[in-house]
């Protein structure tokens, strides 16, 4: 059996009039307005993924932020509610009164006048 082979002969650009119109038709301008778009559209891209990763950061620096404040606010309250009731106390006792109060035996009185 034989078999056909097909081989395209690579031609030079000056070698081939066809090619070579074809090279002169095509449109600089429009190749360079391609790069640029190609480029504008990367920045744009890398812009947003950048835009993203600050964005999820600083979403997560207030989620902890949050999380610790309120934590240490809760630990806190617990140790002063103790001291609350420790202040209550003694706030109370000194204003109790005591056994010379204007009320007091007469030996009280006569005891406050002369230690003037």
């Amino acid at each position: 059996m034989t078999e056909t082979v097909l081989t395209v002969a690579h031609h030079q650009r000056e070698d081939n009039r066809y090619l070579n119109a074809a090279f002169n038709k095509m449109c600089r301008g429009a190749v360079f307005a391609g790069v640029a778009l190609a480029l504008v559209v990367q920045l744009l891209l890398n812009l947003l993924g950048a835009l993203h990763g600050v964005t999820s950061c600083a979403a997560t620096t207030l989620v902890v932020g949050y999380l610790l404040a309120t934590s240490a606010g809760a630990l806190v309250v617990g140790a002063f509610s103790g001291l609350d009731g420790i202040l209550i106390d003694a706030g109370s006792t000194v204003a109790a009164p005591g056994p010379c109060g204007p009320h007091a035996p007469c030996h009280c009185r006569l005891d406050r006048r002369s230690s003037r």
